[in-house]
């Protein structure tokens, strides 16, 4: 399972929803190095694994959650990633 955040885009969009909370589907598109087909297998494999949530918001665009179980592995990241930054 831990596979699919090795998916190009998996992680850039979880820490882009844990930052931001929500993503309308225009916005996911403009991530640094996520190309369209990497983004729509990155929110296909995180929704199978229940780490988000597809919604609609205004004018019925797509919009994209964390659940609370991804706001858990995105913290955990962020965690790791700070780790990391560390001298």
């Amino acid at each position: 399972m831990i596979n699919y955040l090795e998916q190009k885009g998996a992680i850039t969009v979880l820490m882009y929803l844990l930052e931001h909370e929500e993503g309308y589907i225009i916005e996911l598109k403009k991530l640094e190095n996520v190309g369209q087909a990497a983004l729509y297998t990155a929110l296909y494999n995180l929704q199978n694994l229940e780490l988000i949530n597809e919604g609609r918001g205004t004018f019925n665009k797509r919009i994209f959650r964390l659940t609370n179980k991804g706001k858990k592995v995105a913290l955990k990241l962020k965690e790791i990633e700070e780790i990391l930054q560390e001298q």
